[in-house]
């Protein structure tokens, strides 16, 4: 016989909600410390577009905007071992350190794709980071299961 699969990639209840314990995070809220002289700091929490639940244990990258050159408009770059990344915690809470100065669009990176990190106000977020800043990018939201 063939082993069980599971049909979902994330375990749903068999109830309709009803009654449903909340599940609380273990981990203590991000500390957000003072930002370096020479580079930024970007925090912030990353929820499911589509639950509105935190997505734990996601990577964040900070991925550099790069103009077209001709012609308007950008795209962007990242390098998985040295682009100013972090993991997000059980709160969905992530923290990136060290960055240095430039402009970045936050995203997620998963092995399917990857996923700009969106506000209420753009569908990207966009930074313009500079050095001895913090910056608190708030509840963001990805297209995401």
């Amino acid at each position: 016989p063939l082993p069980y699969i599971q049909e979902t990639a994330y375990p749903v209840s068999e109830n309709n909600g009803d009654n449903e314990e909340p599940i609380l995070p273990t981990s203590e809220p991000l500390v957000i410390p003072e930002a370096n002289p020479e580079s930024g700091i970007v925090h912030g929490q990353v929820n499911s577009y589509t639950t509105n639940e935190p997505l734990l244990n996601s990577r964040i990258y900070l991925a550099e905007k790069v103009p077209l050159d001709p012609g308007p408009g950008y795209t962007i770059a990242f390098q998985e071992r040295t682009s100013p990344n972090a993991q997000t915690n059980e709160r969905g809470e992530f923290l990136i350190e060290d960055v240095d100065p430039g402009e970045y669009i936050p995203i997620m990176v998963t092995p399917f794709g990857i996923y700009p990190l969106a506000n209420e106000e753009t569908d990207e977020i966009q930074l313009n980071v500079e050095a001895g800043q913090v910056y608190d990018l708030g509840i963001t939201a990805v297209n995401w299961p």
